[in-house]
């Protein structure tokens, strides 16, 4: 039965003492943004802190420090909310690390709507379609911490710029310690011929796993993919199971009109795969203050609007 389940430590704890490890041996540095308790990252600080830079509440400024440090040699990792390392340091992203292939790695911490305890201005529901139209970043969403052990390593080692998306509380884990993950290649957690839930991030995932099995209750047959990486796509997956099942549908935790479920859709037209899709996420709103269940309900990303929308269109066809 696929489940998530609680696991030893959370998303940031998980990540702190992977780069513990990696500095050890490699020239790893983490840079935060006046946030290390909330990162996790003052794990790294206490034991690596002639590698630890605190840049204070000046995201911009991080982000051109860490694009020096890469072109001498350093591995930086840097950590803000999504809402500041995709809008608020857009413009020293795209200048002082992708211009000039300078390969550091953002950690985004609580995008979507994680971070709504915070206020409206501290919500980015946008940052995928900011991050993904911009050259050579990879966007990865963290599912779980076994996910997180297991990709450090070679987003290391991967002379890209990572943009790092990451529930930073969240003790669950769906997956063994034994799973195998890579970079662009999506996870297939079920195969069925009706319907394909296509879901990045936990929070999304669960709402998927939810979904399929009330689905499967009522008879039909589910593919359930945790398409973590969100760029580069795995387009190859996708086409197939657009070929395999009825209906697509994307749930994910950011915005319907430039996120995960857009480039699907701009990846099945390009490639002339006229399908039944369907997109549940985020509209296009501006943030506010609310718990986890009450915003996936009002957004309609919930597992009981998924399952309705897709019976209505299932019944159409």
């Amino acid at each position: 039965m696929i489940m998530f389940r609680e696991g030893e430590v959370d998303q940031r704890t998980a990540l702190a003492n992977q780069l513990v490890e990696e500095a050890k041996t490699k020239p790893v540095y983490a840079l935060d943004s006046d946030l290390a308790s909330s990162s996790g990252l003052n794990i790294f600080a206490k034991e690596h802190p002639e590698k630890f830079i605190n840049c204070g509440i000046q995201e911009a400024n991080m982000f051109g420090v860490a694009a020096a440090m890469a072109k001498e040699g350093f591995i930086p990792f840097v950590h803000t909310f999504s809402s500041f390392a995709s809008r608020r340091a857009l413009d020293q992203l795209y200048v002082s690390a992708i211009y000039n292939e300078s390969a550091i790695k953002i950690i985004s911490t609580d995008p979507g709507i994680l971070n709504s305890a915070n206020g409206g201005t501290h919500v980015s529901f946008e940052d995928i379609g900011i991050i993904s139209s911009l050259p050579n970043v990879v966007i990865i969403d963290f599912t779980d911490p076994i996910m997180i052990n297991k990709l450090i390593p070679h987003i290391i080692d991967d002379p890209r710029i990572y943009y790092l998306r990451m529930q930073r509380k969240t003790k669950e884990q769906i997956y063994e310690r034994n799973q195998d993950f890579e970079v662009g290649k999506g996870i297939v957690l079920s195969l069925g011929n009706d319907v394909a839930l296509i879901c990045n991030s936990q929070l999304a995932l669960k709402e998927g796993i939810k979904a399929k099995n009330i689905l499967e209750k009522k008879g039909y047959s589910i593919s359930l993919i945790d398409m973590f990486t969100v760029k580069p796509l795995d387009e190859e997956l996708v086409l197939k199971m657009a070929r395999r099942c009825k209906i697509v549908a994307i749930i994910e935790n950011s915005s319907v009109r430039n996120g995960l479920g857009a480039i699907i859709a701009d990846t099945l037209l390009m490639n002339r795969q006229y399908t039944e899709l369907l997109k549940f996420g985020i509209p296009e709103t501006l943030g506010e203050v609310g718990s986890y269940d009450y915003l996936i309900e009002k957004y309609g990303f919930d597992a009981n609007n998924v399952v309705r929308v897709i019976e209505e269109r299932l019944n159409l066809l």
